[in-house]
C-alpha cells in the first residue's frame, strides 16, 4: 500500500506539470486559431463594431429604407407644393378675371340705370335741391318708379284720388275757424296731387318730378310742424287717442313705401299714408279748436 501511494505521488509530480504545459499549449493554440479565424476576420470585425455600437443589419436596412421613403416623400411633397402653387396662381388669375368681368357688368348696369341729376326748372329752389342731394347722397330727391301705372290707368287714378282726403280735412278745419292750419292742409293736398301726377306721367329721374317732390316736402312739412306745435300747446293728454293710433298707422305706411319703393306696392302703401295722415291732421286740428273754446 505504501509503495502504491509513493508511486502515485511520484507520478503526480511528473504527470501534472507535463499535462498542465500540454493543455496550456493546446489552449494557447486554440485561442490563436479562434482569434485569427473569427476576431481578425473583416466581416466578423464589422459585425462586432456594429454590435458595439448597438446597430444590427436589420436596423441598417430599416434605416436605409426609411431614408429612401423620406426622400421620396420629400420629392412628392415638393412636387405637390409646386402643383398647389401653380393651381393657386391659376385660381388667382381666374378670380381676377372674374372680378374684372363683374366690375364691367356692374358699370354697364349703373350706366344704363343711373342718369345725371338735372336741376332744370328748379328756379330759386335749386340751391336747396343741390344741398339735399349732397347731404343725403341723392336719396332725398329720389322717388319710386310707378310703372306700369300712369295718370290714366285705374291704379294711377285711384292713387291720385286719395289726395282728396287732404282737401276734405282742410275744408272742415277752415269751416271751424282754423284758416291757417286748414289752409296748410289744403295746400299740402294740392302739391301732393301735383307731385304724384308728375311721378306717374314722367317716370323716373325727371327734373319736373324732383321739383314737385321738393315743393311737397316744404308744404307737407309745414303742415306737420304746425300739427306738432298744436299737440305741444294742448299737451299730450289732450290729444285724442284716435289721433295717436291713426298717426302711428300713417307713419308705418309711409315707412313701408321706402321698403317697397316701386310700382303697385308703393301705390297701395302711399295711398294709405294719404288717408291716415289726412284724418290725423283733421283730428289734431279739431282738438286744437276745441281746446280754445
Amino acid at each position: 500500500m505504501v509503495q502504491i501511494a509513493c508511486f502515485f505521488r511520484i507520478t503526480s509530480c511528473f504527470v501534472l506539470p507535463t499535462s498542465f504545459l500540454a493543455y496550456s499549449s493546446l489552449g494557447f493554440t486554440a485561442v490563436n486559431i479562434y482569434h485569427k479565424t473569427f476576431i481578425s476576420s473583416p466581416c466578423i470585425h464589422k459585425c462586432y463594431n456594429q454590435r458595439d455600437h448597438g446597430i444590427s443589419l436589420h436596423q441598417i436596412n430599416h434605416t436605409y429604407s426609411k431614408k429612401h421613403i423620406l426622400n421620396k416623400r420629400g420629392s412628392l411633397a415638393s412636387n405637390r407644393d409646386d402643383n398647389t402653387e401653380s393651381t393657386i396662381n391659376i385660381n388667382e388669375v381666374q378670380i381676377s378675371s372674374n372680378n374684372k368681368k363683374l366690375q364691367s357688368l356692374k358699370d354697364d348696369i349703373q350706366s344704363k340705370f343711373t342718369h345725371e341729376r338735372s336741376y332744370d326748372n328748379m328756379g330759386i329752389l335749386m340751391p336747396i335741391a343741390e344741398k339735399l342731394d349732397e347731404v343725403t347722397g341723392d336719396w332725398a330727391l329720389s322717388y319710386a318708379d310707378l310703372s306700369p301705372a300712369t295718370p290714366k290707368t285705374p291704379a294711377g287714378i285711384s292713387f291720385l284720388l286719395t289726395n282728396i282726403c287732404y282737401a276734405f280735412a282742410g275744408i272742415f278745419l277752415i269751416t271751424q275757424g282754423d284758416f291757417f292750419y286748414g289752409g296748410l292742409v289744403e295746400i299740402a293736398g294740392i302739391v301732393s296731387f301735383w307731385y304724384h301726377f308728375s311721378q306717374l306721367e314722367f317716370g323716373r329721374d325727371r327734373s319736373e318730378v324732383r321739383l314737385a317732390l321738393l315743393t311737397d316736402y316744404i308744404t307737407a312739412g309745414s303742415a306737420l310742424i304746425t300739427g306738432g306745435a298744436y299737440m305741444v300747446q294742448m299737451g299730450i293728454s289732450s290729444v285724442p287717442f284716435d289721433a295717436l293710433i291713426f298717426g302711428t298707422g300713417s307713419i308705418i305706411s309711409l315707412s313701408l313705401c321706402w321698403v317697397w319703393e316701386f310700382g303697385y306696392p308703393y301705390i297701395v302703401f302711399h295711398s294709405i299714408w294719404h288717408i291716415l295722415s289726412a284724418y290725423t291732421g283733421y283730428l289734431i286740428g279739431q282738438a286744437h279748436i276745441d281746446s280754445l273754446t
